[in-house]
């Protein structure tokens, strides 16, 4: 589920990306200037402490002059935000809203499964609820779980198809070529197809395990 967590963000930005056009690619593309800058000035806070060689002061005053100029060519907000390349087409350069991913996820109309996005992160993030969020067991309650489990893939295993589906679609619908778009409804049908394929499958274990608990009951 935390890998698809990586997908769904990708189709997000793809679409997203798409939607806005030659522009907003650029500044996508550009941006990495900025996080490699900012991601220096957090290496020289602790390179000392973690023993490693800083960066030379013409190495930072090159990365620090690239990022300048790109501050002056797009703005303040594209500069100083993590999603500062995305400012333009949400919201404008003069508005005080910051982009977010969640405004991307809006804009790419994916926003509906923002609740499964987050359930994606309980596993893998240090919260409370990942005590109790435990997909891979039908009952989560009981125990907690250690090791591989081939319960609980539907839902991951349904949202991978998906977002599978419409990355590839939304490479071959900005081809615009008849062929592909032939190639997209199928794809489309083959991520449906893989979808009832997961639930059959979680439904038959769910009816073992009922099975199985009768049978040592009686």
């Amino acid at each position: 589920m935390a890998r698809w967590r990586s997908l769904h963000e990708t189709v997000a930005v793809l679409s997203f990306i798409k939607e806005n056009g030659e522009d907003v690619a650029q500044r996508y593309f550009l941006h990495n200037i900025v996080q490699s800058r900012d991601a220096a000035r957090e290496y020289q806070k602790h390179c000392d402490k973690l023993g490693y060689e800083p960066f030379t002061e013409e190495e930072m005053e090159s990365m620090e002059s690239q990022y300048r100029r790109l501050k002056d060519q797009f703005g303040k907000p594209f500069a100083d935000s993590d999603y500062g390349w995305a400012q333009r087409a949400l919201f404008g350069d003069d508005s005080k809203q910051n982009a977010s991913f969640s405004w991307i996820e809006k804009q790419a109309g994916l926003d509906h499964l923002r609740p499964f996005y987050r359930m994606a992160g309980h596993s893998v993030h240090a919260n409370p609820k990942s005590l109790s969020a435990q997909i891979g067991l039908i009952d989560s309650e009981s125990v907690l779980l250690a090791g591989p489990s081939n319960y609980g893939l539907a839902d991951p295993g349904q949202a991978t198809a998906n977002s599978l589906a419409l990355s590839t679609v939304s490479i071959l619908t900005y081809v615009g070529d008849i062929d592909f778009l032939a190639v997209s409804q199928e794809l489309m049908d083959l991520a449906k197809a893989t979808n009832e394929m997961f639930v059959a499958t979680q439904k038959q274990i769910e009816q073992e395990e009922e099975d199985e608990a009768s049978s040592n009951d009686a």
